[in-house]
């Protein structure tokens, strides 16, 4: 191809490969127009730039044959759009690098096995996405959020990377699905490499897209390393709202709420802290979150369910750190599963249920407030999410109207080797919601359960009698019933 003592190469015209070519280590090879590979193979060590500074540049095979094959074992470098096409002729165990405004063409045929062609091997494919000039001489590129989508979904990709700040606006929200999709797949990492996403995404009523990332049925996304920051003060927007499979590693996140679990979903929060001005993380329908290890801090709810919304599960573990500056730290009125295993929750209350199991294992839950208790109606105005009693329990376990299945709903909560405090001095208090002389009942069975292990620094609150047909048990006593004729 060139002189053996040539460092770099550059190819500017279109050209017909057909015999096997080897680009060793320390050589570039830069392509401005067309190679064909009609037979052979192109072995790469060295590495390979496919520029946009002289017109098209790609790389093509003959894909009826499947005589030609690009083999890579050092570092291909797009910068061109549609450079690469992507094919099963690729066989990459190193790097390609896809710059920011670059493509790989993407081959939307299948292969013999009925699975989307792409790029082979065992080698990193990853997508970089921001700000970035091809040359001195040429224009800066900005990605976008469509760019993004792309690069994520992209067949072949294995990451897609920040390499500077990203900024998000209600007409750029990053939203994550692909049509052609049929089942749930796995698709790139979003790595955000140290970076910031920086949104000013607010409630958009007409379509409810209202996070800055919206991940879709169908999905399965990691987002890693980095933060996401809804700067518009204002805000009714959310950070993340994930309707897939979604991971999230390491990240730091502040906004008014910072995670929404949507139906049938399934999110994982791993490591990171998280700053939220309502709610840190809120679950819904049929949805599993699972926090592990992180620090949620809110001025409404750390983590809520909602009544509404049904067949939640909640799991908090592995010294995972939640605390309520104003309002109940966990507000769990949702049916199913909260657990909080090896964890601390703090906040003016602890942790307020009305529907579900409980479970409460290896973990601290202080409600911290001094202030007045608020009495059993919403109209007082003591909290400060419209929903919860927040009555300064450390836990609060309430047949509540509207809440849980009211003909045969139970809540059973067990603690074990855990402590409950209130510096009101309720540990555990149970209830049945009472407005002036009416009783507005949910569940019908509330049994709460605590081991010998469980330190209780407060007293167990109950009411002195509930009404007939709803059973309050707590360490096997039984609240007494009024009589049928009352």
């Amino acid at each position: 191809m060139a002189d053996e003592s040539t460092t770099e190469i550059l190819i500017n015209n279109n050209l017909d490969i057909k015999k096997d070519i080897t680009i060793p280590s320390g050589k570039t090879v830069k392509i401005t127009k067309t190679v064909a590979l009609s037979k052979g193979t192109l072995t790469n060590y060295g590495k390979i730039v496919m520029a946009n500074d002289a017109g098209s540049s790609s790389v093509t095979f003959d894909a009826a044959t499947k005589k030609a094959t690009l083999l890579n074992k050092g570092t291909i470098e797009v910068i061109a759009d549609k450079a690469l096409k992507e094919d099963e002729n690729i066989i990459n165990s190193k790097t390609i690098v896809v710059k920011p405004g670059a493509s790989i063409e993407e081959n939307n045929g299948k292969n013999v096995a009925g699975e989307d062609i792409k790029i082979l091997g065992t080698g990193k494919v990853s997508f970089e996405i921001g700000t970035y000039k091809p040359s001195e001489d040429s224009e800066e590129i900005t990605s976008t959020s469509a760019q993004i989508v792309s690069a994520i979904t992209n067949t072949s990709a294995t990451e897609v990377k920040l390499i500077n700040d990203f900024t998000v606006t209600n007409d750029n929200k990053i939203n994550i699905t692909k049509n052609s999709l049929s089942k749930l797949t796995k698709v790139a990492d979003f790595d955000l490499n140290g970076y910031t996403i920086k949104s000013s995404v607010d409630y958009v009523k007409e379509t409810k897209e209202e996070a800055a990332i919206n991940v879709e049925e169908k999905i399965d996304l990691t987002i890693k390393n980095g933060k996401i920051e809804n700067t518009n003060s204002n805000t009714t927007g959310r950070n993340i709202i994930n309707k897939g499979t979604l991971t999230i590693n390491n990240v730091t996140m502040k906004g008014n709420y910072n995670v929404v679990s949507e139906l049938n979903s399934t999110t994982n929060i791993i490591g990171g802290e998280y700053t939220a001005k309502e709610c840190g993380v809120f679950g819904k329908t049929k949805s599993k979150t699972t926090i592990s290890g992180a620090t949620i801090t809110s001025d409404g709810f750390a983590v809520s369910g909602n009544g509404t919304q049904t067949d939640t599960t909640i799991v908090i573990k592995d010294k995972s750190v939640l605390t309520s500056k104003n309002d109940v730290a966990i507000y769990m009125p949702s049916t199913k599963l909260l657990q909080v295993l090896n964890s601390k929750v703090t906040g003016n209350s602890g942790i307020e249920t009305a529907a579900g199991n409980v479970e409460i294992i290896n973990s601290e839950v202080i409600a911290t407030a001094k202030g007045q208790v608020a009495e059993w109606v919403h109209e007082d105005g003591n909290n400060t999410s419209g929903a919860s009693v927040n009555d300064r329990s450390a836990l609060l376990v309430m047949s509540r109207e509207g809440y849980g299945d009211a003909d045969k709903g139970s809540i059973t909560v067990t603690i074990e080797n855990s402590t409950l405090s209130s510096v009101l001095g309720k540990a555990i208090r149970t209830h049945v919601n009472k407005i002036g002389d009416a009783y507005k009942t949910g569940v019908k069975t509330i049994v709460v359960t605590y081991d010998d292990a469980t330190v209780l620094d407060g007293e167990v609150v109950n009411d002195k009698i509930v009404p007939n047909g709803i059973s309050i048990t707590v360490n096997g006593e039984k609240v007494p019933q009024m009589e049928a004729a009352e």
